[in-house]
């Protein structure tokens, strides 16, 4: 476990340092890792506080539970919703039926958030383009979902993929919270897709939102995504439950 532990940081470490060269100068890596915690938003007319540290979600806490739902007439009583679409390639399966949904959930005030299946590729249908990516993203927003979240079920995502995603997906400009502080992460349970968490949370994307598992199952196992992100001085918390 030790030597795993530390060969998964020292991986981690090297994936940071070059982030930070690829993320320009020292001032500018500062400016938008420690970024304005509120701005006045003219879109809105409205000002925007932004918090700065990496929420994790953890998927089998209660607390996080959202409800799936496929049309506007199953929305629960209470709580929130999770939408979930399919990325296939040039297309995005799900988008119409979640943005009426979401309109519907955002008229009563519910906490809403997107998963978007496959977003970095699967085997059937190859490399998912990220143009359709910020297509999507950019309707989700606009109707006011709270967190968008980008799915690597089949383990296509790497650090390439993702940079091309979010920068693709961060050129909108939407009303209110920005994009850059609604996306998330949601990597394959596996060492890589741990590895790939730590660079999303690092200052060249600095991804706000990241999914994790207790077990492991769904998503990268909690422990060892809070312990990177601490070992590596990023600050994160927990949403639904206190990590292992």
């Amino acid at each position: 476990r030790g030597g795993r532990g530390r060969a998964m940081q020292s991986r981690l470490a090297a994936l940071l340092r070059r982030s930070h060269a690829r993320s320009g100068s020292v001032a500018g890596r500062e400016s938008r890792w420690m970024s304005t915690s509120s701005f006045y938003d003219s879109q809105s007319g409205r000002h925007i506080t932004l918090d700065e540290w990496v929420r994790l979600y953890d998927l089998t806490a209660p607390a996080t539970e959202l409800a799936s739902v496929d049309s506007a007439d199953d929305l629960p009583a209470s709580g929130g919703v999770l939408l979930t679409l399919a990325a296939r390639g040039t297309e995005v399966e799900g988008r119409a039926e979640a943005v009426v949904i979401a309109q519907a959930a955002k008229a009563r005030d519910m906490p809403v958030r997107a998963l978007i299946s496959n977003a970095f590729g699967c085997e059937e249908h190859g490399s998912t383009d990220p143009n359709v990516l910020q297509l999507v993203a950019a309707e989700l927003a606009d109707v006011g979902v709270d967190v968008i979240t980008l799915g690597d079920q089949e383990g296509f995502g790497n650090e390439d993929a993702l940079e091309e995603a979010v920068e693709a997906i961060c050129w909108n400009d939407v009303v209110g919270v920005p994009l850059s502080h609604r996306l998330g992460l949601r990597a394959a349970p596996t060492e890589e897709g741990i590895l790939l968490c730590g660079t999303a949370a690092g200052p060249q994307f600095a991804i706000k939102h990241i999914d994790v598992c207790s077990r492991g199952e769904q998503a990268p196992q909690a422990g060892e995504v809070a312990a990177l992100l601490k070992e590596n001085g990023i600050e994160h918390g927990v949403d639904g439950g206190k990590l292992p």
